[in-house]
């Protein structure tokens, strides 16, 4: 990611959610609390965008703050998620999702970036990232004391969830079986 900006990058397509506001207030509140952002904050986004989610931004001021990359080869996609500081993953929160995982979830965590997750909590996507580290939510950017340092260097167990690990868990699993058949 580039030095002398803090990327939030959001890859893939948007749609309409209630949680677009909260994203947005809570970014406006970041900014309240850290004027130094305001010079240095993009939000990077990459895909398709529903014109409404756009207009959510623009009704809270934060157009300016857009890098529309517009719709990009997975190759790209994967390139844009590493070139951000923090990856931010959106899961419509209305009753019926709590069991949503995006293919997106595990694309953000195989980079080993910080997700900003705003989606039903609790819920499926929220306890596999916490599983795997700190979960940063909106609301946490809006506090006062909120540290970019403290998002952007927290570490991340995201190795447990590679198709590497999973497929030893597997294949013990299965070993087990065999020896129990025996």
């Amino acid at each position: 990611p580039p030095s002398d900006k803090w990327v939030i990058g959001y890859i893939g397509n948007m749609y309409p959610a209630p949680n677009w506001q909260t994203v947005c207030r809570s970014l406006v509140e970041l900014l309240t609390h850290h004027p130094e952002l305001k010079t240095k904050l993009e939000l990077k986004f990459a895909g398709n965008i529903d014109g409404r989610v756009m207009e959510t931004f623009t009704e809270y001021g934060l157009d300016s703050y857009i890098n529309y990359i517009g719709y990009l080869s997975h190759e790209s996609a994967v390139k844009e998620m590493l070139s951000s500081h923090v990856l931010l993953l959106v899961i419509n929160a209305i009753e019926g999702n709590e069991h949503v995982l995006t293919g997106k979830i595990f694309e953000y965590m195989g980079t080993g970036k910080p997700i900003l997750f705003s989606g039903p909590v609790p819920g499926d996507a929220y306890h596999l990232l916490t599983e795997s580290g700190k979960v940063w939510l909106p609301e946490m950017l809006s506090q006062k004391d909120f540290q970019i340092e403290e998002m952007t260097h927290s570490t991340y167990r995201y190795e447990s969830f590679t198709r590497k690990h999973l497929t030893q868990k597997l294949s013990s699993l299965l070993n087990r079986l065999i020896e129990k058949g025996n």
